[in-house]
């Protein structure tokens, strides 16, 4: 991609995110994205269909990084597995570094229901991919099965802890969900 291109596309999710921090998706014009942004009307366009498919590309980068951050908190071998598993999740109960924001606003509905349904669909891959890379007694369909229950209860928990409604530190928060994941399945993948 063009660097001018690339810069564009930086600017307009900039723009998205502090926008939807104000208010919700549907409330938002193409007129006060372009202006936030600093770019015309024409390079929303070129980049855009709508304001729905910019909110849903600015989470898929930041999901991109989460996806990043998730291998380096499944690399270390000397760390338990569900170990590594509670200090992703506490990192990503806590605001998730640079993808943070862009991720709260996904997982509390400001986003859109794409953008919600993005993040849930990529914890349940990441959590797919782990338990196959563990080893699994799981056939196919029943681990796809689990890791979608399981993607979307941790998305459901983390909005609820976004919007305050959960009242617990992001480790405890980290430790507790990554328990609970392991206390439903843990018997049945081979390296836990």
């Amino acid at each position: 991609m063009d660097p001018r291109q690339r810069h564009s596309r930086e600017k307009l999710r900039g723009a998205i995110e502090t926008l939807l921090a104000e208010k919700p998706l549907d409330a938002l014009t193409i007129e006060e994205i372009t202006r936030t942004a600093g770019v015309t009307r024409p390079t929303f366009y070129s980049h855009y269909g709508s304001p729905e498919a910019l909110a849903l590309d600015a989470v898929e980068a930041a999901l991109a990084r989460l996806g990043e951050t998730f291998a380096a908190h499944h690399a270390p071998a000397g760390i338990p597995p569900l170990e590594r598993l509670g200090g992703f999740l506490a990192h990503l109960a806590a605001g998730a570094g640079k993808s943070g924001r862009m991720l709260e606003l996904a997982m509390t509905g400001r986003a859109g229901e794409a953008a919600f349904q993005a993040v849930q669909t990529q914890l349940s891959l990441l959590l797919g991919e782990r338990a196959r890379a563990v080893g699994t007694r799981m056939k196919k369909s029943e681990l796809e099965l689990v890791a979608c229950f399981y993607g979307a209860a941790i998305a459901a928990v983390l909005a609820a802890q976004m919007r305050g409604e959960i009242k617990a530190t992001p480790s405890q928060l980290g430790r507790t969900l990554a328990g609970l994941v392991h206390d439903g399945i843990g018997d049945k993948l081979g390296g836990e």
